[in-house]
């Protein structure tokens, strides 16, 4: 739990008549999921989830009661505490999976523009879509006998702490690719060399970074990628290794229902109730033309699942490809060597996006991908898409304050 004070803590109040006074905090959020089916009356759906509401702190100003006279000035603060989760309550529907609960009851950091005349948080590019919306209010009421006299709200952006937690593997989740595999050869028609895997791991979780950053605070994570080729023989070389560009794939997510389980782009294209919005930000590129080759003894790499290649054919490990190709006798069906390379890809988020943590609520999602594209020689590039997480805990941080 988190303890603030609003930074237009000073309120004057000369009230004519006694007045009750109520003030809340309260989060919300805001998805409009454009309508697909043509005969539709609607373009759209809208739907907003009030998943925090929670009375402030009666401050030492306050008058007890809590009721301003007539003809008194008062001045106070408003003081409040934000709660790490939210109450089961607040989203109450149907789950077959407990770990998405606990992701729904986790608070969302404040994300897009509030909708109405005075938008907030203009000074921010979070990457958020016009179609979605999270935000934390702070709202103080003023009523009689009669009701409601005047009321105010005040908006705050609101980042809440995450801890670090490996990857979300969605069941049939075709939105990441951590291996791929693709023949090589000595020029577009030329004769066939090998085979060249690329596989990665998902990296270290990415901390969260507040804007503007402090001197010397470029947080980054490191990607190490393998590669291993396979030569059809003795003679066969590794192929020349170019360029790696990196993009973060930045995925919204919103939906107009609640939704059971985390979303995939898949799920999101075949629902009509949901929608995905992916922003792609370049990262830098790295050079690998004086990349060293090691050779090993040969282990063929077999896979658990079919794997998909550059021309959208599957099969079952990279040792089946060998089968397809001619061979001197039976003695050489299988190469006696490989060759294998490690690829260290530094992860270095630009300064002028804010990337808010990896989060799941009800109706709202925020996910990340990397996508690398490695240029080879004698082959097409190479593809992988690998899940990121973006965590949020400043005690992490060097030189943070963990109060701050």
């Amino acid at each position: 739990m988190t303890s603030y004070l609003s930074n237009f803590e000073v309120i004057v109040l000369d009230p004519s008549c006694d007045l009750l006074v109520i003030d809340m905090f309260i989060g919300t959020s805001s998805t409009l999921v454009p309508n697909n089916i043509p005969s539709a009356a609607l373009g759209s759906t809208q739907a907003d989830h009030l998943f925090l509401k929670l009375e402030l702190s009666p401050s030492d100003a306050y008058p007890v009661p809590r009721v301003l006279r007539a003809g008194r000035t008062y001045n106070f603060d408003f003081q409040f505490c934000i709660p790490q989760q939210t109450l089961p309550r607040a989203s109450k529907h149907f789950m077959t999976d407990d770990p998405v609960v606990q992701h729904h009851l986790q608070l969302p950091p404040s994300l897009g523009r509030k909708r109405g005349p005075t938008p907030s948080h203009s000074a921010y590019d979070d990457l958020a879509p016009a179609m979605l919306s999270i935000y934390y209010d702070i709202v103080a009421e003023l009523s009689d006998d009669d009701g409601l006299v005047s009321g105010v709200s005040a908006n705050i952006r609101v980042v809440p702490l995450s801890n670090m937690e490996p990857p979300i593997y969605a069941e049939g989740n075709d939105d990441y690719r951590l291996k791929e595999e693709r023949t090589t050869r000595t020029g577009t028609l030329g004769r066939k060399l090998g085979v060249l895997a690329m596989e990665a791991e998902p990296p270290e979780a990415i901390p969260y970074m507040e804007l503007p950053r402090r001197a010397g605070t470029d947080y980054t994570t490191m990607v190490d990628v393998m590669l291993r080729f396979y030569p059809v023989s003795e003679t066969a070389k590794p192929p020349r290794i170019g360029t790696s560009k990196t993009r973060i794939w930045v995925s919204n997510f919103y939906a107009f229902s609640i939704r059971t389980r985390i979303p995939t782009a898949h799920d999101a294209m075949l629902d009509s109730r949901q929608g995905v919005h992916v922003s792609k930000v370049k990262l830098p590129t790295v050079n690998y033309d004086d990349l060293s080759w090691q050779r090993v003894p040969y282990v063929p790499l077999c896979s658990s699942q079919p794997e998909t290649t550059g021309r959208g054919k599957r099969h079952d490990s990279i040792a089946s490809t060998f089968s397809l190709g001619s061979r001197r006798d039976a003695a050489s069906a299988e190469p006696i060597h490989s060759y294998i390379a490690r690829l260290e890809i530094p992860i270095v988020l630009p300064d002028h996006k804010v990337f808010v943590p990896t989060f799941h609520s009800c109706l709202v999602s925020r996910t990340y991908t990397l996508q690398f594209l490695l240029e080879v020689a004698g082959s097409s590039s190479m593809e992988l898409r690998v899940p990121v997480q973006i965590y949020h805990n400043p005690a992490e941080l060097p030189g943070q304050d963990p109060a701050g």
